[in-house]
C-alpha cells in the first residue's frame, strides 16, 4: 500500500475535495448541502479543509467551519472517508481543536447503511480522542427534511495526544 499524504486543501482544489466517492447518507450532504457552494459562501476555507490522499486519490476528507471573522474554526462538520484509518490519521494530523458536529436524519438508526455511516464517523472521532459532548439536538435543516445532530468535543487537538 502506498504512503498516505495528509494536507490542507489548496486554493482552487474544491474538485479534489469533492472527488471522494460518498453516497451522502450522513452529514450536511444528506441534507442537500455541497461543500463547494458552502466554501464559495465563505463558510469553509482551504486551510481549514484537509484531505488524505493515497496514490493521488482522496480516501478521507474533513472540513472545519468558521464564521467570516473567526481566526480559528468553530466546528468540524464535514468528515467522509473510504478508509477509516486514513480518516483517523487525518483528524490527528490537522491542528484544530473544535467540536465535531455530525448531522444525521432523524430515523438514521432505522436504516442499516445510514447507521453504519454514522457509526463509522463516530468511531473515527473516538479513535482520535474525541468524546461525546452529552447533547443531541433535533435540527430542522429545511422545511421538509428534519435531522438530528450529535456533538463531540475535542479536549485537545486529536494529534496532540
Amino acid at each position: 500500500m502506498s504512503d498516505l499524504v495528509l494536507r490542507a486543501l489548496r486554493e482552487g482544489e474544491v474538485d479534489l475535495f469533492e472527488s471522494l466517492p460518498d453516497p451522502g447518507l450522513v452529514g450536511l450532504a444528506a441534507f442537500g448541502q455541497r461543500y463547494g457552494a458552502m466554501a464559495q459562501e465563505g463558510g469553509y476555507r482551504p486551510e481549514w479543509t484537509w484531505v488524505a490522499l493515497r496514490e493521488g486519490r482522496v480516501v478521507a476528507r474533513a472540513a472545519w467551519w468558521g464564521g467570516p471573522s473567526d481566526d480559528a474554526p468553530r466546528t468540524l462538520d464535514w468528515l467522509d472517508f473510504t478508509d477509516p484509518d486514513a480518516a483517523v490519521a487525518l483528524l490527528r494530523a490537522a491542528p484544530f481543536r473544535a467540536e465535531y458536529s455530525l448531522t444525521v436524519p432523524v430515523d438514521w438508526r432505522d436504516h442499516p447503511e445510514v447507521r453504519a455511516a454514522a457509526e463509522g464517523r463516530v468511531d473515527a472521532a473516538q479513535r482520535c480522542g474525541m468524546r461525546p459532548a452529552g447533547r443531541a439536538t433535533a435540527v430542522c435543516v429545511d422545511a421538509v427534511r428534519r435531522g438530528a445532530r450529535q456533538t463531540w468535543e475535542a479536549a485537545v487537538p486529536c494529534g496532540a495526544g
